[in-house]
């Protein structure tokens, strides 16, 4: 119950937020009157999902009286009164009747139930959550704080917040009503029930405004035609040749967010029964989609991309569980590992395309832009393929007999030698940038082509004395997972969705400061390069002190 209202109040935010963008001067009037009918029906759904939302929170017994606590009635127990929590606490005698001595009120059942509303009335106090007739009302807040409201074309339904000074009078008196398990659970959560109403609106199936909801009244199959109707807007807007000014940007990149997210909300809860897929979460759309997405950032950030919160990195794991990728999460965790290695090459492909643009006046390394250039070539996924089939086929056979695996062949090796010592005559921001880029291209085809890259380590190796061939294979292998985990120990490390990386960092920590020198060229690679692109020398510390050193997620000190 609690992710579901917390979910619906995050959609209700997301469709609030478009509104104001609406509002600007700066979009054209096709295209203003294209994203009205977009929020419309949006919001139209949205309204309209409320009262399947209710019934599923009805049946989930959220509307049930709560079994944990109630309200306390005038002169509940015969001689113990309830002047003080310390007066509860002392032990009771038996009553007048011989019915049993009672050895502390505090093992009583109604004690218990007592004590734990007490609490909870207590906690909601402390947070000063304000209600009744004299307090300022939540209804006129918009649903999004920090943002400017726009009236809708009918007016929503105020978000409520509870509180047990609506139920409970200040004295202890006569009880107004047991409060629900859904209140009880939005109380201690501290979490509004947003449009829903409160729940004697949802037992009686009235709120605020019902008369005048947007959305009542759809059938399922009317809902059905809306969520349809904006799916085909949003696949039919990805697929424009059009480029979208940073206005256009920003109101479809909300859109793209919120009807991910009513999508994922829908399937979960089933409000719509009938549906069982969608059509924005099959891998090819998906794939699309977060590209969409990721140019659209550019579109919107432009310069500013590698230092806002809402940027995205080339990597399944972000995808998969980054806050600013959440609307994709459940898409993404559902894709085949294909479709997985597809979307990390699209987001990758997209950043690459638009590098220079962060580079202030600068231009790529002459190493870097090659390796730039060849990636974005329109075949090289193509490439790829063939080759990485051609390995497994003849996994002994010399790449470089093959005139046309020479092109993968050498870029693998500027792509390896970038990684182990790279350019740092750059100026300090676009070395960062690069080396992560350089990176997580070598992760994709670490995790999505691991027989290209180990041909390439073998090809490698053969050059090599045989004394330090293993040595080399493990050191590259060491190298990666060592980026893996510093990247998710530090990049992450306001993002409390990922699993949590202080742990692996350790083995690669005794590495780096082992006694017997065991470890020479890792300890040389991270000390000469990765301390020094990252401005990041105590990296190593004990206690996870440095820990408060925070970065953004391309690693820039915040």
């Amino acid at each position: 119950m609690e992710s579901m209202m917390t979910g619906r109040n995050e959609i209700g935010h997301g469709i609030d937020a478009l509104k104001p963008k609406l509002k600007t001067g700066m979009l054209e009037s096709k295209t203003k009157k294209e994203f009205s009918k977009v929020l419309f029906e949006l919001e139209q759904l949205y309204c309209a999902l409320r009262e399947p939302t209710v019934d599923k929170l009805r049946r989930l017994g959220g509307l049930d009286p709560s079994p944990n606590c109630f309200f306390v009635q005038e002169n509940p127990l015969p001689h113990a009164p309830l002047t003080s929590q310390a007066d509860l606490l002392q032990p009771a005698q038996a009553d007048r009747k011989g019915s049993g001595s009672i050895k502390s009120l505090k093992d009583s059942k109604y004690f218990k139930k007592a004590f734990i509303w007490n609490k909870l009335s207590s906690y909601v106090n402390h947070f000063g959550i304000q209600t009744g007739k004299n307090s300022p009302s939540s209804s006129s807040e918009p649903l999004l704080k920090h943002s400017d409201s726009l009236g809708s074309t009918t007016k929503r339904t105020h978000e409520h917040r509870l509180s047990p000074k609506n139920l409970v009078s200040d004295r202890v008196k006569k009880p107004a009503r047991i409060p629900t398990v859904l209140e009880a659970l939005l109380i201690e959560k501290r979490i509004t029930t947003g449009d829903l109403g409160t729940p004697q609106d949802m037992m009686s199936g009235a709120s605020d405004g019902d008369e005048l909801r947007l959305g009542k009244g759809l059938t399922n199959e009317q809902k059905i035609g809306t969520w349809n109707s904006l799916q085909d807007k949003l696949i039919k807007m990805q697929s424009r040749d059009k480029v979208p000014d940073a206005t256009e940007a920003k109101f479809l990149l909300q859109f793209v967010e919120s009807i991910y997210l009513l999508g994922d909300h829908i399937l979960r809860y089933r409000l719509l029964p009938s549906i069982d897929s969608l059509e924005i979460a099959k891998p090819d759309t998906v794939v699309k989609m977060i590209q969409f997405h990721t140019e659209l950032l550019f579109r919107h950030l432009g310069e500013s991309f590698y230092e806002a919160p809402e940027s995205v990195v080339p990597e399944l794991e972000f995808l998969r569980l980054g806050r600013a990728a959440k609307h994709f999460h459940m898409s993404v965790q559902a894709l085949p590992t294909e479709a997985q290695g597809q979307v990390v090459h699209a987001v990758l492909r997209t950043i690459l395309s638009h590098t220079p643009v962060d580079f202030h006046g600068g231009i790529p390394s002459e190493k870097f832009d090659e390796i730039r250039k060849t990636f974005l070539h329109d075949e090289f996924l193509e490439r790829v393929h063939r080759l990485s089939s051609e390995i497994i086929k003849k996994p002994d056979a010399d790449l470089r007999e093959e005139k046309d695996n020479m092109t993968m062949v050498l870029f693998m090796g500027r792509l390896m030698r970038f990684f182990r010592e790279p350019e740092m005559k750059t100026p300090p921001k676009q070395k960062k940038i690069e080396y992560q880029l350089v990176y997580y291209i070598l992760n994709f085809f670490d995790a999505y082509h691991p027989p290209i890259l180990k041909a390439m380590l073998d090809m490698w190796e053969k050059r090599l004395p045989q004394s330090q061939q293993m040595q080399n294979t493990f050191l590259l292998q060491d190298e990666l997972e060592f980026m893996r985990v510093y990247l998710a120990t530090y990049r992450n490390s306001n993002d409390r969705t990922y699993p949590q990386t202080e742990l692996q960092i350790m083995p690669f920590v005794s590495m780096f400061l082992d006694d017997r020198n065991k470890y020479p060229q890792f300890r040389r690679w991270v000390k000469i390069f990765i301390a020094e692109i990252f401005d990041h020398h105590d990296w190593h510390e004990s206690n996870f002190i440095n820990r408060y050193q925070r970065f953004n997620i391309w690693m820039d000190k915040i």
